[in-house]
């Protein structure tokens, strides 16, 4: 069961998810056009990330599936929302990630051992400024 849920996970950031982040993140970093509809796209990404929300993140614990510890799925969608949640993003976009989401990334990446990862994406986003 619980791998069930990762690899639904999974699946739903590579598939359902994919498209919202891409309206969001590859216009800031310039592998995309900006979009002339971006609230509009914001709009989307929050309804599709209310529904992974209510899915995926309904506890008891912290992670995907309502898991203690993070699994691989949490490394892929913490991640990508952590991406989509740097400050040059919002002002460029206007797409702010909601405040649970934001505990999730934090959540993740306060136990996350290879965080130093996001320094480069980081860094990365701040030049787009």
């Amino acid at each position: 069961e619980k791998k069930a849920i990762i690899d639904w996970a999974l699946e739903w950031m590579s598939t359902n998810f994919a498209k919202n982040f891409g309206k969001i993140w590859y216009p800031v970093t310039g592998f995309a056009p900006p979009n002339d509809d971006q609230p509009e796209q914001n709009e989307k990404a929050l309804e599709n990330l209310e529904i992974f929300k209510g899915k995926f993140l309904c506890g008891p614990g912290k992670f995907i599936g309502g898991f203690s510890e993070p699994s691989i799925a949490d490394y892929v969608v913490a991640v990508k929302l952590h991406c989509i949640n740097h400050p040059v993003v919002k002002a460029k976009t206007g797409f702010e990630l909601p405040a649970a989401l934001k505990t999730y990334v934090h959540d993740f990446v306060s136990q996350c051992p290879s965080k130093g990862v996001l320094d480069g994406h980081d860094g990365f986003l701040d030049s787009k400024a």
